[in-house]
């Protein structure tokens, strides 16, 4: 496998996922100053996974999953939703794996794993309010994607 896959699909996952949604975007473990915006999204990426299927393919594997955090508005109860809506479009839109600092070429396309009924597979969790001392719900909105890598 080639070094550098883990470094050009946290880097395209990440960007792809800032690129197709309006609210700020965090990546996990980055620091934040969540004082100046508190409706903002995170995005946490577990993986790639490869697995060797024969002498030069891999299949590559990853979960992305991005953190919703909102302000209780009373004024606009679904806004939660509306994000956590956004979000979930941005999983829809074809995430392209790039190999940065190698001429930013193409090195293949992510698509979302499909469930037992052959459908994509994107899921939303809603938590509500985590802290009772402070006016903000949080959801998560998750999926799995795979591609096939060949090398030379």
């Amino acid at each position: 496998m080639n070094e550098n896959w883990p470094r050009w699909f946290f880097a395209s996952i990440s960007k792809h996922f800032d690129d197709n949604t309006t609210y700020k975007m965090f990546v996990e473990g980055e620091p934040r100053e969540t004082w100046e915006t508190q409706d903002f999204f995170e995005c946490r990426i577990d993986g790639p996974d490869f697995t060797n299927l024969s002498k030069n393919l891999w299949l590559a594997e990853v979960d992305v999953s991005i953190l919703v955090q909102s302000v209780i508005n009373y004024e606009d109860m679904h806004r939660i939703h509306k994000m956590a809506g956004e979000a979930a479009a941005a999983f829809d839109i074809p995430l392209v794996i790039y190999q940065y600092n190698d001429g930013d070429a193409v090195l293949s396309c992510l698509e979302l794993i499909q469930d037992a009924r052959s459908r994509e597979s994107i899921n939303i969790s809603h938590f509500g309010q985590i802290n009772i001392n402070q006016s903000l719900l949080q959801a998560t909105v998750g999926g799995r994607f795979k591609t096939n890598l060949v090398t030379a």
